[in-house]
């Protein structure tokens, strides 16, 4: 999962555009009971690349051009996109998940 992780964050790379610009797509996967959103900034090279990377580890992961689902556990926001994570993530429990989170520079939130 964390290769995923790092190959999506990688590939979603993008320079900052106009608030007034609101593209958003996200990548979820049921079996890790977590989505990767990402924003007009994360799509300004396309989509093509994150749609390919989103079922490298979790052939079941679903790319769309929409926003991850909600409710969540809680939700770890990057420069590279934000991770949001359900109940029953199985890389730890909210503690662990905030902790992650915020040991890499994002912000956690509910």
């Amino acid at each position: 999962m964390r290769t995923l992780l790092l190959l999506l964050a990688l590939a979603s790379c993008g320079k900052k555009s106009a608030p007034e610009d609101t593209k958003v797509a996200s990548c979820n996967s049921d079996s890790m009971k977590m989505c990767v959103e990402y924003s007009s900034a994360n799509l300004a090279a396309g989509s093509d690349s994150l749609a390919k990377l989103c079922t490298v580890v979790d052939s079941g992961a679903k790319f769309t051009m929409t926003a991850c689902p909600t409710p969540s556990a809680g939700k770890c926001k990057r420069n590279e996109g934000t991770d949001v994570y359900y109940d029953g993530n199985p890389l730890g429990d909210v503690a662990a998940l905030e902790k992650m989170c915020t040991d890499k520079g994002g912000t956690w939130s509910k």
